[in-house]
C-alpha cells in the first residue's frame, strides 16, 4: 500500500511540476518565439541596436565575472565553514535586501552636485559619463556577488575530502588551486558566472538611470514607440539566440551536476581572513549605502511617504514572493521525486 501511494504522489508531483514548467515557462516563450517569427509589421533593426547589444554582452560578462571573483572567498567561507552557518548564510542574504536602483542612488549621492566630486565631474562630461558606467556596473557587481557565493558554496560542499586530503600531500597551494579546486569547480564556476551574466544582461533600471544604451534600454523606448511585443521579441533576437545556446549547454552538462553525498566535507581549520572578507564587502555592499541614504535624510516623513505610496506595491510583492517560491518548490519536487 505504502508503495501504491508514494507512485501515486511521485506521478502527481511530477504532473504538476511539469505543468507550472509548461505554462510558467514553456508556452510564454513559444508565444515570444511565434511573435518575433511572424510579427504585425516589418521591422527593421539599426545598426544602434546591434551596438547595444554589444555593449551589454560586454558589461554583462564584466559585471559576472567581476561577481564571481569577489563571491569566490564567502563560497568557500559557506561550503567549508563548521559553525555558524545559518549566521553565514544570514549576512550573504542581507546585501540582497537593497533593490539595485536604490543601491546606485545611495552612491550616487557621493556624485551629487553638492559634493566636492559631483561639482567636479559637472565641468567635465566625457569623465562624468566614464564614472556612472563605472558606478552602475560596480552596484550590479555588489548586488550579485552574494547570488555567485551561494552557488560556488554549493561546489565546495560537493568536494570529497577524501580526495582533497590525498591531493593535499603531493601538491602545495598553487598546484592544488590549478589542477584540483579548479577542476572539481568548474561547474559551478560556469553556473555562478552564467546566471550573473543572464541577470546583468537582463538589467533595465539601474542601467537607465546610469544613461547607459543597452538592449534593455533600447527595448523600453522601442516599446514606447510601437506597443507591440513582437516588435521586442523580433528586435531582441540577438539575445534570444545566445540564451538558447547558453540554456542548451547548461542543460546537458546539468546531468552531472546531480548532488552526491561526499565522504566527508572539506573543512579548514582558520577562516579569520575570509571572514575578514565576507564583512568588508558586506559593508561596501550594504552598511555604507545604508549610512549614506540615513545620512542625507532630513526628516522621517520621507519614510511615511515610502510607505505610503509603496505599500500596495510591497504587498504584491510578498504575494508574487510566495507564489514563486511555491512553484519552484513544487518543480522542485516533481522533478527529484521522478529522479529517485
Amino acid at each position: 500500500m505504502s508503495g501504491d501511494r508514494d507512485n501515486v504522489l511521485t506521478k502527481f508531483l511530477t504532473t504538476v511540476s511539469v505543468a507550472l514548467w509548461t505554462g510558467v515557462i514553456f508556452l510564454p516563450l513559444v508565444i515570444l518565439f511565434a511573435q518575433a517569427i511572424y510579427p504585425n509589421a516589418d521591422l527593421k533593426i539599426s545598426n544602434h541596436v546591434f551596438t547595444s547589444i554589444f555593449r551589454s554582452f560586454v558589461l554583462a560578462s564584466v559585471i559576472a565575472a567581476a561577481a564571481v571573483l569577489l563571491g569566490w572567498i564567502p563560497g568557500r567561507l559557506l561550503g567549508t565553514c563548521r559553525a555558524r552557518k545559518d549566521l553565514l548564510l544570514l549576512l550573504l542574504l542581507m546585501p540582497l535586501v537593497l533593490p539595485r536602483y536604490v543601491l546606485y542612488y545611495a552612491w550616487m549621492l557621493l556624485l551629487s552636485p553638492t559634493t566636492r566630486l559631483g561639482a567636479y565631474l559637472s565641468g567635465k562630461a566625457e569623465l562624468a559619463r566614464f564614472v556612472g558606467s563605472f558606478s552602475s556596473s560596480s552596484v550590479l557587481i555588489l548586488w550579485y556577488w552574494p547570488l555567485a557565493a551561494l552557488l560556488l558554496a554549493q561546489g565546495w560542499r560537493n568536494i570529497d575530502r577524501q580526495i582533497w586530503d590525498c591531493a593535499s600531500l603531493d601538491a602545495d597551494g598553487f598546484q592544488m588551486f590549478k589542477k584540483i579546486t579548479l577542476p572539481l569547480l568548474a561547474r559551478p564556476l560556469l553556473l555562478a558566472f552564467s546566471v550573473c551574466f543572464a541577470l546583468s544582461l537582463s538589467e533595465f533600471a539601474t542601467f537607465h538611470l546610469a544613461g547607459i544604451q543597452t538592449i534593455g534600454t533600447e527595448l523600453a523606448v522601442l516599446y514606447q514607440l510601437t506597443g507591440s511585443e513582437s516588435y521586442l521579441a523580433r528586435a531582441a533576437w540577438p539575445v534570444s539566440v545566445v540564451a538558447l545556446i547558453l540554456a542548451i549547454l547548461l542543460g546537458k552538462s546539468s546531468r552531472s551536476w546531480m548532488l552526491h553525498s561526499a565522504v566527508g566535507t572539506i573543512k579548514f581549520e582558520s577562516q579569520k581572513l575570509r571572514w575578514i572578507v565576507l564583512i568588508i564587502l558586506i559593508g561596501i555592499s550594504l552598511i555604507v549605502p545604508l549610512l549614506l541614504l540615513i545620512s542625507n535624510m532630513t526628516d522621517v516623513q520621507v519614510f511615511k511617504q515610502f510607505i505610503k505610496l509603496h505599500l500596495d506595491g510591497l504587498g504584491w510583492s510578498l504575494i508574487i514572493a510566495a507564489a514563486a517560491a511555491g512553484m519552484a518548490q513544487a518543480m522542485v519536487r516533481g522533478t527529484r521525486s521522478r529522479r529517485l
